[in-house]
């Protein structure tokens, strides 16, 4: 490698190394205004009002000659802003009163808020001023009062002397022959890249003119009065172009279902991110999940933004009254939240991160990310929902590249709408359901590869999967238990198979002693959502004293809960599921999918899943369901309750790829497979299925626009 090739690949390293630096930086060290004060309107911030008559934030004028609102300001701060929810239609007169809390005004002053901005300043107030009034000759809305200091926490001078350190640093190694390895990596992806946009780069111009074909069928469906032509028909139309291109005509793609499952679940999992309404109260807890993950992300500064804040206060709004599923209501929330994360209100507060909030690393990632590139806060929702299908899309692959047989079952797996939905949400059961999919991957790897013994990288993921994974939920470390009963014939001696066992079951311990007994010790009434009657310790003392009862009880919803038919006929389906969108009327299409591809791609070279180990995962399946039956009737259902509240069709999915795809493990002939191609098959039925994932984004969100 000549001296300029290696000084060329020396500044790609020193390039992202200094990218990488800056937004670590200006991600955690970022001017902005430190709340001292906030007030909303609609609630408590107003100390007196005339004239007007008040609906929650929106102010009618009733008195033209005698009118003002008084609101009250934090003396010691820099500045004053007062936020509306609906922008200004007009340019409106603003007269302000500056006053102590005795109501003796000092001065006053007349101000324009402009049309279109959601946040009227008061600038330049002398530290004497306690209250504010203000009057307005028309109807206004204003729903936040804030009071803020300036902080200048960014340093250009902080930021050059890390690029040089860098730079030295680099140099010095390069100088002493130490950054051989890196500068090969760098040329391996480098010339990597290379290849892949020689050979790529026709499929990638064919999927930009695909958009154009898109916006010419949203044109035609809007003039033949069939849908609406804006930007979410011509994404879904585009989506549904490009699988149909991937399917017939990407070569390097389709014929691989790894690499066909993974960008097709990047497509569809980024369509779903954009289309989606940009706020909380969509999917199950998002609400609580995306608070979560924002603490994630603030682990380094202990900041909470303003904006998350009035965020977490539409989740309810959205979720019972599809609010912001509408083009106008969209617009507001987006611009709102984008006028105030503008402004950088923040405050400094003790996020409470613990190991459990490992869950939402991905997502935390793709929000820090985008904050250090200070980028509009709607972009960054999006962004760190992204990074969460990115995070499924990498660990289904892999699984799917480990698997030796039968590949297609996880793809449709990971393409059940449900999950598709979950992934394009804040939700931790995505991180469950890869980690558990990609555990179980390599345990059956091995049970198929008989003659051959376990090796060291199965040792380490296997283990490090199914803890990861129960990090989630600390109920899900039981199935581990599957990955314990491999043959004794895979270990080359003793030390090794109980060496691997162990770490099994320190696998399964470690997430339940780090969480789970934690939440026993603080636990007092269980979850307030299950209503006054719920009190988990009584609960279990009701448990004890009527274990006849309360086993009918289980038996009964277990009978239901378990049984896929049963239980979409009772209104709990967990393949459709959409939370608070509804259910999306697809259920026997996608479960006839996935049997149908579990029995048509069946063949194994051998009895890989004896008939105990069949009857295990059974029995494993019923075990989980009845754990977390158990899990809910103590923390979520009434004392003495005879039924089992808030177990949601959701947390059986995990189950679902060990049960049918060792119950489908038949080591006969594969005769469709071996006429169409087992390929063939596969490309088909995850082609189907995306479709039906297209529908359902379409039917829960799209159509309401």
């Amino acid at each position: 490698m000549c001296n300029w090739k290696k000084i060329g690949f020396l500044s790609i390293i020193i390039i992202i190394l200094c990218t990488l630096s800056f937004i670590v930086i200006n991600s955690i060290c970022r001017n902005g205004k430190e709340v001292t004060k906030s007030n909303y309107l609609e609630k408590d911030a107003i100390i007196n009002i005339a004239g007007y008559e008040r609906d929650y934030d929106h102010f009618t004028l009733t008195d033209t000659d005698n009118h003002y609102v008084t609101l009250e300001r934090d003396y010691e701060a820099d500045g004053f802003d007062i936020i509306t929810r609906y922008k200004p239609k007009s340019d409106l007169n603003v007269h302000i009163w500056y006053m102590d809390y005795a109501g003796n005004v000092y001065y006053e002053s007349d101000d324009v808020w402009k049309s279109g901005v959601s946040v009227f300043s008061i600038k330049d107030l002398a530290p004497y001023i306690s209250l504010v009034s203000i009057s307005i000759d028309s109807d206004f809305d204003a729903y936040l009062a804030v009071s803020y200091n300036y902080v200048n926490s960014f340093s250009y001078k902080f930021v050059a002397l890390v690029f040089a350190i860098i730079l030295l640093v680099l140099i010095v190694l390069y100088k002493l022959k130490k950054l051989d390895k890196p500068l090969f990596l760098v040329e391996r992806v480098v010339l990597r890249v290379k290849t892949v946009m020689a050979k790529g780069y026709k499929n990638v111009i064919c999927i930009f003119l695909l958009l154009l074909v898109a916006l010419a069928l949203s044109w035609i469906c809007e003039s033949l009065n069939i849908l609406s032509n804006n930007y979410k028909t011509i994404f879904l139309f585009w989506a549904g172009l490009i699988v149909l291109y991937t399917t017939l005509f990407f070569k390097n793609v389709r014929n691989d279902v790894a690499k066909y499952t993974t960008f097709l679940i990047i497509v569809i999992g980024v369509l779903y991110s954009v289309l989606e309404p940009p706020c909380t109260g969509v999917s199950w807890d998002d609400e609580t999940h995306f608070s979560r993950s924002i603490q994630l992300s603030h682990l380094f500064d202990n900041k909470r933004y303003l904006v998350n804040e009035i965020s977490y206060n539409y989740y309810q709004r959205v979720a019972l009254d599809k609010y912001s599923y509408k083009e106008e209501d969209s617009n507001n929330v987006s611009d709102l939240l984008n006028d105030v994360y503008r402004e950088q209100y923040y405050t400094i507060v003790n996020n409470e991160n613990n190991i459990s909030r490992i869950v939402y690393f991905p997502s935390a990632v793709g929000i820090f990310i985008s904050r250090g590139l200070e980028l509009p806060f709607i972009i960054s929702f999006i962004i760190g929902k992204i990074f969460s299908v990115l995070f499924y899309a990498a660990l289904i692959y892999y699984a799917i590249k480990k698997l030796k047989y039968g590949k297609v079952v996880i793809s449709l797996i990971a393409f059940i709408p449900t999950n598709m939905f979950l992934a394009s949400n804040y939700s931790y059961d995505t991180w469950l359901t890869a980690w558990t999919i990609l555990g179980l991957s390599y345990v059956f790897y091995e049970m198929h590869n008989k003659d051959k013994y376990i090796s060291k990288r199965s040792m380490i993921i296997i283990p490090i999967a199914f803890c990861l994974a129960a990090m989630a939920k600390q109920i899900y470390c039981f199935m581990a238990i599957m990955a314990i009963f491999l043959s004794k014939d895979k270990f080359e001696n003793k030390k090794r198979k109980w060496g691997y066992r162990l770490s099994i079951v320190f696998a399964m311990v470690l997430p339940f002693v780090l969480m789970y007994l934690q939440r026993f010790a603080s636990m007092s009434s269980g979850d307030a959502r299950g209503g006054t009657g719920v009190n988990s310790p009584g609960q279990i003392e009701y448990i004890s004293n009527h274990l006849s009862d309360f086993f009918r009880t289980l038996f009964e919803f277990l009978r239901v809960y378990l049984n896929p038919i049963e239980c979409h006929r009772q209104g709990n389906p967990y393949l459709d599921n959409f939370a608070y969108n509804g259910v999306m009327g697809v259920y026997w299409i996608v479960l006839l999918i996935i049997v149908a591809a579990a029995l048509l791609c069946h063949g194994d070279e051998k009895k890989s899943f004896p008939v105990w180990y069949r009857l295990g995962i059974i029995a494993m399946y019923i075990g989980i369901g009845a754990i977390c039956a158990v899990a809910l009737y103590i923390d979520f259902t009434p004392v003495g309750a005879d039924y089992i509240a808030g177990c949601q069709g959701r947390y059986i999915i995990p189950m679902l790829f060990p049960l049918i795809y060792v119950l489908s493990r038949i080591p006969r002939k594969t005769v469709v497979a071996d006429k169409i191609g087992e390929v063939n098959i596969s490309k088909i039925l995850i082609c189907a299925i995306c479709f039906i994932d297209l529908f359902c984004i379409w039917k829960g969100c799209v159509s309401a626009y």
